[in-house]
Parts: structure tokens; C-alpha cells; sequence
């Protein structure tokens, strides 16, 4: 074989070597690079809230109204708006004929569209009321007659102009009202000819006072709220495990009636959730099923299985807002905890002679600073502000020590020190 062909593939696999290794160099020295820069974050005061996303049951002072059998194949049509406060022996109902559910739905419609109105009624009720019209129609009035008769043209223009701008808007607000009045008319007017249509049915009356809401699960009677307020695991675990078996009543349901705002919330908690709560304590809570609705709940206790391995908790309210749909399952998030200091990433945290704390950029110095951590959160730390500390702390004495607000924190970087230069112009 040629020598000179060997010797030119020799040299050309040498090449290739090296070329390799100076690939991997380069990249090496890269990788380096890039892990010992540094890089900077000035700090500032968070709240952070932390949810915890639990499902449950609601508990309360209800009664279905159901009738039995003797109504098989017919249906039922509310007569008075769900959520609406009723007294004792008020119509809340009739049940006509089945065959009917075209009446039915559109009956369901009307209603819709009347409470959607009255909705948006209510919330610009400043704009449709005439008070404050009349107040400034009034004023710019009595500001032209007594411009005219001072002479001066200038206010008595403006006024004019006022007067005009008022007038307008009062008649724009009175024809609001009115076309308000005439469609809610005209929406009940078919409504009660819907209803006449359905031919004979009978009233349904409520036996106590309360709440009226038009859904029921048949559920009323297995749901005691006794059971919330003073049943052990035992009670709560085989109600809620024997949903599908419970016995649910027969025939057309009408609604049901709560006798006192009062209810319970019940759910399972886990190892992760059994320690959140205190008994006592307010949360807020957000109702998925109610479009995330806020409301507050007070923790009443936590029932625990006879081998405290599992348990269940309880919450209570003390309100049913009108428009909160009361199902009886329901998807919740809780505002288990809230922070409110410095939010520092949790590479940030370094340790030096068992001390534990951040570097900061001070000027271009490099100084360490201790951190008090109260949270942790995503992947951050919540620590106290050196601000923060009360004269009764032990931190209190050399708070200067610890981090504050809008330090320049080093989040990462390698081969930092106390006193190492820092180039800050490249930040």
C-alpha cells in the first residue's frame, strides 16, 4: 500500500481528533462560564396566597318539597324566583299535566330573561335614577336666571349648556325606565298565558318559612345537618360513601325549603390537608360551581377515624346569599394560607457557617445577608423583612443583618463570597 496515502489518512483522523476535542473543550468552558455568571433580583414586599383545592358536601336546615306517587307524569313550574325568601302556606309552585315541556321551557326562559334584567336594572341604577338629574337640571336653571340678570353672558352660556347636557341625560334615564317597565310587561304578560295553557294543576304550598330554592336532589333527609354539627367519622363516612345507595324519594320534585341560613360544609381531608385548618378560623372560600363565588367559612372541626388515619372536616356559614347555587356537591377552592414578606427564589438560599442567607450585591461588593423564612411557595421562599422584626424578637437586635426590601439579591452563580467584586453595569 501506498506510504503517502497511509500518511494523509493518518493526518486526516489526527484532524478529526483534534477537532473533536476542541468541540468538546470549547463547550466545557462554556458550560462553566454560563454556570459561574451571575445573576441579580431586587426584592420587594408580596402578599402570596396559597389555595387548596378540596371537594365536599353541603349540609343544611332543608326540606324537600316532593310529591309522591299520586304526581307520576307530571311536572312542575315555579311561581316564585328561586332563592326568594317566602312565608309559611305562600304558592311557590304548580304541577301540570306531563306532556307540557314545551310550555315548560319557555315558561324557564321567560324567567331567565326577567331575572337578567332586574340584574342589569340593579347595577345601573346609578345611571337610570333621576335624583341627581333633577338636582343638576334645578342648578343650571337657577345659574342662567341669575347670570341673565348680572350680566354675565359667559356663566349664563355655560349654564345653558349645563341645563341641556342634564336634560338629556335625565331623558335618556327616564326612557331607559321605561322601556325597562314595558318589556318586563310584555315578558310576564306571556308568561301568564303560557301558564293558562297548561290547563289544571294545583298549587304547591310550603309548610314552614325559609328560602325557596326551585333544585332538589332528594337527598334532604339522608343530608340531616345534625349529622355535620354532631356526627362521629362513622355517621359522615357511611352517608357520603352510600350516596348510590341511598334511597332518594319518588315523584315530581318542586324545590325545597330552608329553614335557617345556617349551613355546613363537609369534606375529606388527607395527610397533606388534615393540619391546615384551625377550629375557629375564617377562610375564604371560591366556589367553582357558583362561577368561583367568594364566600367566608368558619372551621368547626375535624372528625378523625377511630384509627386517625383518615378524617373528615367540617366549615360552617352563617349566610345564603340569594343568587349561590345551593347543590349539593360542591368543587372549592381554600384560602389555607397567606404571606406576606420577600420573595426570594429558593437557588437564592445558601449557607455559611450555619448560617442561613442570600448574597447581595451592594454597590459592587458582594455581602451576605440572613433570611427569616416564614413560607415557602413555587419554588420560592417568603422571608421576613428586616423591617419587620418587633423589638421583642431575638432577630431584633441585628436586624441590619438581614435581608430588606429592594436589596439586590444574587439568585445563581458560582464562586461567590463576601467582598468578591461585582460588575453591576452589566445588569
Amino acid at each position: 500500500m501506498d506510504l503517502n496515502y497511509l500518511k494523509s489518512k493518518a493526518g486526516y483522523l489526527l484532524t478529526a481528533i483534534i477537532s473533536i476535542f476542541l468541540v468538546m473543550y470549547i463547550g466545557f468552558q462554556m458550560k462553566i462560564t454560563a454556570s459561574d455568571e451571575e445573576y441579580v433580583e431586587v426584592v420587594d414586599r408580596q402578599t402570596v396566597t396559597v389555595k387548596t383545592e378540596l371537594s365536599g358536601y353541603m349540609f343544611m336546615d332543608e326540606e324537600g318539597i316532593l310529591k309522591g306517587d299520586e304526581t307520576q307524569g307530571w311536572i312542575c313550574i315555579p311561581m316564585v324566583e328561586s332563592g326568594s325568601f317566602v312565608d309559611k302556606g305562600t304558592v311557590v309552585a304548580r304541577v301540570y299535566p306531563e306532556g307540557n315541556e314545551e310550555s315548560a321551557r319557555k315558561i324557564a326562559q321567560i324567567d331567565k330573561q326577567l331575572k337578567m334584567l332586574e340584574e342589569s336594572m340593579s347595577a345601573n341604577q346609578g345611571i337610570i335614577s333621576t335624583k341627581e338629574y333633577d338636582k343638576a337640571v334645578t342648578s343650571a336653571y337657577y345659574c342662567v336666571v341669575g347670570s341673565g340678570i348680572s350680566g354675565d353672558l359667559f356663566k349664563a352660556r355655560f349654564g345653558v349648556e349645563s341645563w341641556l347636557l342634564s336634560q338629556s341625560k335625565k331623558n335618556i334615564a327616564i326612557s331607559l325606565v321605561q322601556n325597562y317597565n314595558a318589556e318586563c310587561r310584555q315578558l310576564r304578560e306571556q308568561r301568564q298565558e303560557l301558564v293558562t295553557s297548561l290547563g289544571e294543576g294545583f298549587d304547591v304550598k310550603v309548610t314552614g318559612t325559609g328560602r325557596y330554592y326551585f333544585t332538589s336532589d332528594g337527598y334532604e333527609k339522608s343530608f340531616d345537618i345534625s349529622i355535620a354539627q354532631k356526627g362521629n367519622y362513622s355517621e359522615i363516612s357511611s352517608l357520603l360513601e352510600g350516596l348510590d345507595s341511598t334511597e332518594k324519594p319518588l315523584g315530581v320534585s318542586c324545590g325545597k325549603l330552608l329553614y335557617t341560613t345556617k349551613w355546613y360544609f363537609v369534606t375529606r381531608l388527607d395527610g397533606e390537608t388534615s393540619g391546615l385548618f384551625k377550629t375557629g378560623k375564617k377562610y375564604t372560600v371560591e366556589f367553582e360551581e357558583n362561577s368561583d363565588k367568594r364566600m367566608t367559612l368558619i372551621y368547626d372541626r375535624t372528625v378523625k377515624s377511630p384509627d386517625g388515619k383518615e378524617a373528615y372536616g367540617v366549615f360552617y356559614c352563617n349566610e345564603m346569599p340569594m343568587d349561590f347555587e345551593a347543590v349539593r356537591f360542591q368543587n372549592v377552592k381554600i384560602v389555607s394560607t397567606t404571606y406576606e414578606g420577600l420573595r426570594i427564589p429558593t437557588s437564592s438560599v445558601r449557607y455559611v457557617d450555619s448560617e442561613v442567607g442570600v448574597y447581595i450585591a451592594k454597590g459592587n461588593k458582594v455581602e451576605f445577608r440572613r433570611v427569616k423564612i416564614i413560607g415557602e411557595y413555587a419554588g420560592s421562599y417568603i422571608v421576613k423583612p428586616s423591617g419587620d422584626f418587633a423589638k421583642t424578637e431575638a432577630e431584633y437586635s441585628e436586624r441590619g443583618k438581614y435581608l430588606a426590601e429592594f436589596d439586590t439579591v444574587i439568585t445563581s452563580g458560582k464562586n461567590i463570597y463576601e467582598g468578591k467584586y461585582i460588575d453591576m453595569s452589566k445588569f
